[in-house]
């Protein structure tokens, strides 16, 4: 009889609690505000609205909350969500303790998102030239190398994407972005011959990496030579090359060389010293030279009064005797240049 009692009494308990639980009112339902924004980022070209639950609590606070939204096209267990089909929203909180719920609606707009422009001075550019981007479309703009204005301009040294978000009056943003290709420029490479010069003589510069140069700011090929040295003593040329690449880019370069430049009426060398001997003078077919001492002689070149280097064969009849060939060169007055690991030795002759 005790035990039939006890299980009326516990199942009379359940029952009044449980009736309890269900009576919800202002005093134990959950609260929040229903609130609805623009979004911040543009999604499809539209600017979404932020539908959600603001400050939501329950009665007494710290239980949980399960929430619900559903409106136009969408419906899910969420307590915010961006939305971009414009109409009603209903938004639903449930205190997971006692069910009680608060339902509350709000009416969300969707507003064209910002649509960018953008451009350059140029789309593709050599290795640090300057290039202005530019956008159009939107209010403010923050461009991923970090200007916030509308216009920019960069020097890159390599292909670059430039990034830029841009915000409307409404505070919806879109992203953009544009590719600037960046060609290298031509590995120029450059030489002169410095050695002494006869006075009426000339230098020959020597460029390489490039389609094609020019010398002092005037149009030429690979290889430029001066203009005859009038002035005998030692002192600075100054020269600048510019070699184009195949993509167009140019590459440039400028300095100084000290030039020497001697009388060379008869025998001379770089140190006013020489051992060598030539013979004979005028010559018809063939010039001699001796060479007594130790060291061996490297090169061989000879030069016309008009400044122009002449062909000439070379032949080592012993270990000191060279013949140098003279037919081929017309009647005229000649340099021949004589080079070696002491210096080099320089001589005038007659055909």
């Amino acid at each position: 009889m005790k035990k039939i009692f006890f299980l009326f009494i516990g199942s009379l308990f359940l029952n009044c609690f449980q009736t309890l639980r269900a009576q919800c009112n202002a005093s134990n339902s959950p609260t929040f505000i229903p609130s609805v924004s623009i979004a911040s980022m543009g999604v499809n070209g539209m600017c979404g609205a932020m539908v959600y639950a603001f400050n939501a609590n329950t009665l007494p606070p710290g239980g949980v909350i399960n929430y619900t939204i559903s409106g136009p096209g969408f419906s899910g267990p969420v307590s915010n969500t961006v939305v971009t089909i414009p109409g009603v929203y209903t938004i639903t909180i449930v205190d997971a303790y006692n069910n009680c719920a608060t339902t509350a609606t709000v009416l969300a707009a969707v507003y064209p998102a910002p649509q960018l422009t953008l451009s350059a001075s140029s789309s593709t550019i050599c290795r640090s030239d300057l290039v202005t981007c530019s956008v159009a479309g939107a209010s403010t703009y923050s461009w991923s190398s970090g200007p916030t204005t509308a216009t920019f301009s960069n020097r890159p040294t390599s292909t670059i994407t430039y990034s830029v978000v841009g915000t409307n009056s409404l505070g919806c943003a879109t992203t953009g972005s544009i590719t600037i290709v960046v060609n290298p420029l031509p590995s120029l490479l450059y030489s002169v011959n410095n050695d002494p010069i006869c006075q009426q003589g000339t230098l020959s510069f020597t460029a390489t990496g490039a389609v094609s140069y020019s010398w002092n700011s005037v149009a030429g090929g690979s290889v430029f030579t001066t203009p005859p040295f009038t002035t005998i003593g030692s002192y600075p040329y100054y020269y600048a090359v510019a070699g184009t690449g195949t993509n167009g880019c140019v590459s440039t370069y400028s300095s100084a060389i000290t030039v020497t430049v001697n009388g060379c009426s008869g025998l001379l060398d770089r140190n006013m010293e020489s051992t060598l001997s030539f013979f004979p003078n005028p010559v018809n077919d063939f010039l001699f030279i001796e060479n007594p001492s130790n060291t061996p002689i490297t090169s061989i070149r000879f030069l016309s009064s008009t400044a122009q280097w002449m062909p000439c064969s070379v032949e080592q009849l012993s270990h000191n005797t060279y013949r140098i060939g003279t037919q081929t060169l017309p009647a005229g007055f000649y340099f021949i240049y004589v080079a070696s690991e002491s210096g080099t030795t320089y001589y005038s002759f007659v055909k």
